[in-house]
């Protein structure tokens, strides 16, 4: 939730210097490799994750957001 949100706003201007010092102290393919491993890594998380393993094909998107409560009151 907000720990989350707070999180990826957190290291979003972060991301940039990283990449820039990778770039100047591991090369192009160095840091692309970095990069794109810790994407398969977050693919793998997301992936295998129950929460997201649980969630329906869309014909039932609605029946599951009524059934967790997740639809707003009118």
């Amino acid at each position: 939730g907000a720990f989350m949100g707070l999180l990826s706003m957190g290291l979003t201007p972060i991301a940039p210097a990283v990449a820039g010092w990778g770039l100047d102290h591991l090369g192009d393919v160095g840091t692309m490799s970095i990069f794109a491993g810790i994407c398969v890594v977050a693919a793998a998380v997301a992936a295998l994750s129950p929460g997201v393993r649980s969630i329906p094909n869309s014909e039932r998107w609605e029946a599951h957001a009524s059934e967790h409560g997740l639809l707003p009151e009118d």
